[in-house]
């Protein structure tokens, strides 16, 4: 089982670089079908960590758990499928397709948030880390709680980046909230390898 929390976990790793590779001034990821790749890799990777990261855990023991674990993987496959059907699509926001989108990601930021509260209450899910493995992947799951809640705020039919005079500031939280969530499942993919290299030794 430790090649797969390994598998996991550098998915993660590489879903949360991609991600906050869009941030930097050299972004390559304008074109629909390379930021499609990005994508898929997020949502992959957020699913990934919460079925293999210390998943038993927090999936059998709390019902906010398991509502949770269900919910990362429900909407991560959900915002993987609108991706790649979204390649052939050439109006992404109007109509039926566009709500579509807007609801898998919407509720996709608020599971991950959801998990983050998950993991925080459940005292196993830090089972097997050493003090400092275990504060930060604490803090982090702290860190996901908040970021998955802001990275709602600019989503477009929210509108909330379109009002003023705090539409800007809107725009700006959201784009942490997104890094954010990025760099929590980025740290908790570490974690998960680092746990299965020594699981191993």
């Amino acid at each position: 089982m430790s090649w797969m929390r390994r598998f996991a976990g550098g998915v993660a790793i590489i879903g949360g670089l991609l991600i906050l590779w869009g941030f930097v001034p050299s972004n390559p990821f304008d074109d629909q079908r390379t930021n499609a790749v990005r994508l898929v890799f997020f949502w992959s990777g957020g699913a990934a960590i919460v079925l293999s990261f210390r998943g038993r855990h927090v999936v059998f023991q709390s019902r906010v758990g398991r509502i949770a674990t269900l919910a990362v993987v429900f909407f991560a496959l959900w915002n993987v499928l609108w991706v790649l059907l979204s390649l052939g699509t050439d109006s992404l926001l109007g109509d039926s397709f566009g709500l579509a989108g807007f609801v898998a990601g919407f509720l996709g930021w608020l599971a991950a948030s959801l998990y983050g509260v998950a993991l925080v209450v459940n005292r196993t899910s830090f089972t097997g880390f050493t003090p400092l493995e275990a504060g930060i992947t604490r803090f982090t799951s702290i860190v996901l709680v908040l970021a998955g809640l802001v990275a709602t705020f600019g989503m477009d039919r929210l509108g909330l980046t379109r009002s003023e005079p705090y539409g800007e500031a809107f725009g700006t939280l959201s784009a942490l909230g997104v890094g954010a969530v990025a760099l929590s499942w980025l740290m908790l993919g570490i974690a998960l390898i680092v746990g299965a290299q020594r699981s191993t030794e």
